[in-house]
């Protein structure tokens, strides 16, 4: 038999937790668990996937791009010479 493999961090005993946790809920706390979740699941044509995780990887770079120039921005940093 192959030794199980984990990522960094994780152990069996961990795994078992996570099982535990999510077998011992019941359907309300299901559904409570994920309504408060800021992710929503949506059926997307095949053919558009592409494009949808394009329009979101755009949309990451955008924040990314965003959030270096108010850093750099902010008071107290000072302009690095290049």
């Amino acid at each position: 038999m192959k030794k199980q493999r984990f990522p960094k961090g994780w152990n069996d005993a961990r795994v078992n937790r996570v099982i535990k946790y999510y077998q011992s809920q019941s359907d309300d706390e299901v559904v409570a668990e994920i309504e408060a979740a800021s992710i929503t699941l949506m059926e997307i044509p095949t053919a558009l996937v592409s494009d949808v995780r394009q329009l979101i990887a755009d949309r990451r770079s955008a924040r990314v791009r965003k959030a270096s120039a108010a850093n750099r921005a902010a008071p107290g940093n000072k302009a690095r010479a290049s």
